[in-house]
Order: structure tokens, then C-alpha cells, then sequence
């Protein structure tokens, strides 16, 4: 870069940011990014890109990246977010060069002035009035203050029969549950969804509406009516009826499935229909869950992949196998699987996500590895760690401890006092091993330690130390005393090549020579098999 090209771009207002094209880590970025994100360039330097867009762009962002030709350029509006979580509405350029140039260069450029001076220019009356979806103003004693196009051609009126006039007067006693509605805007101030049925006072004909209901505020913030949003949704209430006998069985199937299910559209990436499960897993009603983006509960490891993946997704190549994290309402995670049928609607590029909690699996996978009562690992869990494969140069020893006259003591203070002992041993030897190690109580009374990455000598002491500890703990209760409970521990280093059994094999004799020598010590088998 010369020098008058970086000038030229760390003075630019533009913001400009370059990507590695397959992992969209960025690259460079001039000072106007990091300013208008309020983050510093050491926190945004080979970082994923994606950590500074608002989920709502991941899919139309992922898909640029992933189809732009060599030497070309394309154009999208997208929502940057900075560091506060504040979104910026901003048009992108994304460039590439040739087919060998592994970066794309992004010119970001803020929106912000421009929608303010479209909202000066009273450009949203003009959208407001020209929208097909039904807008409405409503005062605080239910009269219409502003009514758009939509609304007029739905009920078939003129706009002087409907401004100033009471709701109640154009709906008569259907008026009622939309008034319950609007108070419970008006007095507390929240947003408020709802689907309800009307019959047309004009047309005599049922309809069907989706609405959202907003607080209308004045410049001293004060409550003086309801902004109410509503789209007609008799077309697919109808077709619903239509189909609902036929569809019965498989509504039945997505609705009660012990999986998370969804619908999503693959162009927008929002949620259409959740079933009861995935409502009942991450703690949200349905229309919570319905209209939302899907990344908003996900982990943000996994958002990009998630994007890439949704791109990918096609007739032909569903998403077969997925490991994400579910963000549910309480903020807690929830590992799971996710796959996808092939698209189901190709006309409105919808597909059925299927989640599968992995958290069951996990914990039964646990429970077959774990010793229930001291939760370190059994032998079944244990066995296959002296399997694996050794780092250059990696030493490592296997202890054998097993605890002396432990018969006597379940024989003498029962076996809840046993349990105490074994449940003590364990604690003990957690404490005093390190994360690399590996703890199994291997049945009964006898338990096995394997120390990764240091020499013999080293763990001979260590041991040396937990047969004190052992000891101390021993004296501490009279019932391990009278017991004569001791700790005979047998330690032999091996090597790679050598088969599980021979090394368990040759820790078992060392012990039995610790027991052989007078019980509660230390001995040691040197042997290496040949490598």
C-alpha cells in the first residue's frame, strides 16, 4: 500500500475494512471503522466480521461473501453494530479482485444522515400512507386520528366517515376486545401482538388480522395514543381451515415432537412457527419465539457457521449434522444438534430446523464413564485414556492405590461409613492432582491415577505426599483408626506401544508388593516396554 493511498483512507469518512475471504477475519480496517463501532483496533483486528453485524444482515451478508465473482463488486444495506450494541444502518460495497486475491475489501457507508433527513422531509408519511399494511393512529379515547390507504380500501370508508370518529361507533360491540387491548398499551407502555377475527361492519365479511400495538408518545413523553400496525392474514387462515384435516397428522408430529422444531424462512432468517418443545426448552412463549430472528438464540460461536451453513442450505444439501448452543430466556446454554429437512416451500424458501438437546446424551454418556458415587472416572471410562496417543517426548506413570483393611472398616462402622471414606479418597486425590491427570476409582476399594508430563521421580513424591494426606485423614476419625485403614500404592511409568492390560497389569503388582512390604507405602516397578 503506498503511501498516499493510506492517507487517503485513514482520512476517508467512508469506513473500509478488508476480509479474509473464507474465514472473514478482519484483515485491516481504517480509523472511521473502529470510530463509528467505538471499539479499539486491537478488539476488532482477526476478528470474525460478522461480530459487528446485527443478526438480522448475517444471512444476506453471508451470502455476498460466499457468491461475489472475481472481479466484481455487489451492494447491500446491512445493520452494523458497535460496542454499546447500538445498530447502524449503513449501504455496503463489497469488492474482489481476482480469482487469487484471498481478501475482500468492504467500504461501509453510515446511513444515519440520510434517514434523518428522509424523516425531516416527512418521507415515512409518505411510506406509512402508500404501506398494505393496515395503520392506524388511535387517541386516548379510542377516536382514529390517522388512518392510512390500507385501512380505507379493507373497510371500505372514507377517510372524512373515519378520522374523529370512536372506534365504537364503526366496530359497535366488537369494539370491546380491541379497546382491552388498546388500555393495556395506554397504561403501561408496552408492545403488544395479537391475532383476533373482525367482521366487516361495511362488507359483512369475516377477516382476520395480525396486529401490533405501540405507545404513541408526545414531546414531553407522555401516553396520548396507540400506533396500531395490522396485516390481513385471512389468505392463510383460510387455506389453514382448508388444509388443517388433511395436515392434521403432521401439525400433530411438528407441534408434539420430543426435538426443538421450527420453521424458518431461509431468505430472512425468521422464525415462522415454533413448536411446544422448543417453547418449553428455552422458556418462551410462541410469540416470543415467532417473527425473531434466528441467531438471536444462538451462541455467538456459532452464528457465522450458522449463516454459511443456512446459504449452503438447499434441496440437495440439507444441514445434516451441526453442533450449536441454544441461548435460552434465563441466559443459560443448551448444547445441541441441528439439522434440517430440504426446503419444504420452494415458492417461500422455508425449511424445518431440527434441534436435538444433546444434554441427555451428555449426561448419560457421563454416567457411563463416571463412578456414581465418587463422580471420578470407572473403569470403562478410564481404560481407553491409556490409549491414547503420546506427545513427543511425553512421559507418563500410572498409580495403583488400593486401601488397606477396607473390609474391616465396612464390617465394623457399615458401609455408609465406607462410602464416606471412598468419597474422602476421592476429594483428596482431586485436590492434590493437577488438570492434566486422570482420576478412576476402578471398583471397590482401588483407584488408579495416571499423571501426564512428569518423570518418575516427580510422581513418586507426589504420591509420597497423598500417602501423608491419606494418613493425616486416617487419624482424624476413630473409626478409620480401629480400622487400621492404610493406602498401598504401587507406580510404574510406561510407554507408547504398550497395551492397556500390561500396564495395568504391572501397577497391580506394584501395589501387591507395597502390600507384601507391610502395607500403606510406595512401590515401584521401573520397566519400559521397548519401543
Amino acid at each position: 500500500m503506498t503511501q498516499l493511498t493510506r492517507i487517503i483512507q485513514e482520512l476517508s469518512p467512508h469506513m473500509l475494512v478488508c476480509v479474509d475471504r473464507v474465514t472473514a477475519s478482519i484483515v485491516y480496517h481504517n480509523p472511521a471503522f473502529s470510530k463509528k463501532i467505538r471499539c479499539e483496533s486491537d478488539k476488532i483486528l482477526e476478528t470474525s466480521l460478522f461480530k459487528f453485524i446485527e443478526e438480522s444482515s448475517y444471512i444476506p451478508l453471508a451470502r455476498v461473501l460466499k457468491t461475489i465473482p472475481p472481479n466484481s463488486e455487489m451492494n447491500l444495506n446491512v445493520l452494523l453494530k458497535n460496542s454499546k450494541s447500538q445498530t447502524i444502518d449503513v449501504s455496503l460495497q463489497v469488492c474482489r479482485r481476482s480469482d487469487n486475491d484471498f481478501l475482500l475489501y468492504l467500504f461501509f457507508v453510515d446511513n444515519t444522515a440520510q434517514v434523518k433527513k428522509d424523516q425531516d422531509l416527512e418521507v415515512y408519511q409518505q411510506v406509512i400512507a402508500s404501506s398494505q399494511e393496515i395503520m392506524l393512529l388511535i387517541d386516548n379515547d379510542y377516536n382514529y386520528r390517522i388512518a392510512n390507504q390500507a385501512f380505507l380500501l379493507h373497510s371500505g370508508l372514507k377517510e372524512e366517515l373515519v378520522i374523529g370518529r370512536n372506534i365504537r361507533d364503526l366496530l359497535g360491540d366488537q369494539a370491546d376486545m380491541l379497546i382491552s387491548m388498546l388500555d393495556k398499551t395506554i397504561n403501561t407502555g408496552e408492545t403488544v401482538r395479537f391475532q383476533f377475527e373482525l367482521i366487516d361492519p361495511v362488507k359483512q365479511n369475516v377477516i382476520n388480522l395480525d396486529s401490533i400495538q405501540s405507545p404513541y408518545r408526545n414531546d414531553q413523553g407522555e401516553i396520548t395514543g396507540v400506533i396500531v400496525c395490522a396485516r390481513d392474514i385471512t389468505p392463510y387462515v383460510e387455506t389453514n381451515k382448508e388444509t388443517s384435516s388433511s395436515n392434521h397428522y403432521y401439525k400433530s408430529l411438528f407441534e408434539y415432537s420430543p426435538d426443538l422444531l421450527a420453521s424458518v424462512n431461509l431468505q430472512t432468517g425468521l422464525i415462522l412457527e415454533a413448536n411446544h418443545t422448543l417453547e418449553k426448552v428455552l422458556g418462551y412463549e410462541s410469540a416470543e419465539l415467532t417473527g425473531q430472528h434466528l441467531f438471536k438464540f444462538h451462541g455467538s460461536a456459532h452464528k457465522k457457521i450458522l449463516a454459511e451453513a443456512i446459504v449452503n442450505l438447499s434441496n440437495n444439501n440439507p444441514i445434516n449434522s451441526l453442533e450449536v448452543s441454544l441461548i435460552a430466556k434465563d441466559g443459560s446454554y443448551i448444547s445441541a444438534d441441528l439439522r434440517t429437512t430440504p426446503i419444504v416451500d420452494a415458492d417461500s424458501n422455508i425449511a424445518i430446523f431440527v434441534w436435538r438437546d444433546t444434554r441427555y446424551q451428555e449426561k448419560l454418556a457421563f454416567k457411563a464413564a463416571h463412578d456414581p458415587l465418587t463422580h471420578l472416572y470407572n473403569r470403562a471410562g478410564f481404560m481407553p485414556l491409556l490409549e491414547e496417543a503420546f506427545q513427543a517426548g511425553e512421559e507418563r506413570v500410572l498409580c495403583f492405590l488400593d486401601i488397606d483393611n477396607f473390609k474391616l472398616l465396612n464390617d465394623t462402622s457399615g458401609h455408609l461409613a465406607g462410602d464416606e471414606f471412598l468419597i474422602a479418597m476421592a476429594d483428596l486425590l482431586k485436590k492434590n492432582m493437577s488438570r492434566h491427570d486422570r482420576l478412576c476409582r476402578l471398583g471397590g476399594d482401588e483407584f488408579l491415577v495416571l499423571v501426564c508430563g512428569r518423570e518418575l521421580g516427580e510422581v513418586h513424591k507426589l504420591m509420597r505426599i497423598v500417602l501423608l494426606k491419606m494418613n493425616s485423614l486416617i487419624k482424624g476419625q476413630r473409626k478409620y483408626l480401629n480400622a487400621k485403614l492404610g493406602i498401598s500404592i504401587g507406580v510404574t511409568p510406561f510407554s507408547a506401544g504398550e497395551e492397556s492390560r500390561t500396564i495395568l497389569t504391572r501397577a497391580d503388582e506394584a501395589c501387591y508388593q507395597a502390600k507384601n512390604n507391610g502395607k500403606n507405602q510406595i512401590a515401584v516397578i521401573n520397566h519400559k516396554a521397548a519401543v
